[in-house]
């Protein structure tokens, strides 16, 4: 069955509910301020989109202003610090996701804050799942058809993500590895910016957020070749899962 991962107004509801939640703790002065909301990634990916819809929701839900503001850059570890060396006031919050609460801390040995302790975690936002696209050029359809084209290429193949050290490099990293294969990887500052340099086949392949990569791929603007899901994406229900190809694998965002 496939997932339903789009099921807006019911998972407004939920987010806006446990983020009002838990901000009922917050003191009269902080609930009347404008609340700093920070993104850590560039206007018009899938966190960035997620986050402006629910702030708009969670503005309603605590009557006070949200201010939504991109800080990109250093795998995230930009807004971290600035939300880190914010006032503990309850007026600053961010989208913080993988790359800076699971992934910094194992990767880079000096980060400039504690993930575990210099932050108050209020609630789970969006699980963003991912699919393994390419160009529309590209010679593969299938995953098997892919991994024989790569196995070609030699460790020639190019991949992209949204930076070193993010969920989707991370991702394509362990899925190459698994596979005993090699790649070269290519960072962009943005999902969007990655996607479309895709189209134009300035790359091979990547693992697009499926909210960013469903319009290019109904376009005919990219080519699905498998989601790495326990089951297919409501919105893309004609892509088989990595399992359905008979090559298990799993990988999000959140």
């Amino acid at each position: 069955m496939p997932i339903a991962y789009i099921d807006r107004r019911a998972w407004l509801a939920r987010a806006a509910a446990a983020i009002g939640a838990g901000a009922a703790a917050m003191s009269a002065r902080a609930q009347s301020a404008t609340l700093h909301w920070i993104v850590p990634f560039p206007p018009g990916g899938g966190s960035d989109l997620s986050t402006r819809i629910v702030a708009r929701h969670v503005a309603d839900t605590l009557g006070r202003p949200i201010v939504v503001d991109n800080k990109p850059g250093a795998a995230t570890m930009v807004a971290a610090l600035e939300l880190a060396r914010s006032k503990p006031d309850g007026n600053t919050a961010m989208t913080a996701g993988m790359s800076t609460l699971a992934l910094n801390p194992g990767l880079y040995p000096r980060i400039g804050y504690a993930a575990d302790k210099d932050f108050a975690h209020v609630s789970l936002l969006a699980r963003l799942p991912v699919v393994l696209v390419v160009h529309p050029a590209h010679p593969a359809r299938t995953l098997d058809e892919l991994l024989a084209w790569l196995r070609a290429e030699a460790g020639r193949a190019r991949y992209a993500s949204t930076g070193a050290g993010t969920p989707q490099h991370v991702a394509m990293a362990l899925w190459l590895e698994q596979n005993g294969l090699q790649a070269v990887h290519i960072p962009y500052k943005s999902m969007p910016n990655a996607l479309q340099e895709l189209a134009g086949a300035q790359f091979d392949l990547m693992f697009g957020d499926v909210a960013s990569s469903a319009a290019l791929v109904k376009a005919g603007r990219l080519k699905a070749i498998a989601v790495p899901s326990q089951a297919r994406a409501a919105v893309l229900p004609q892509v088989p899962t990595f399992s359905e190809a008979g090559r298990p694998f799993e990988a999000a965002a959140w």
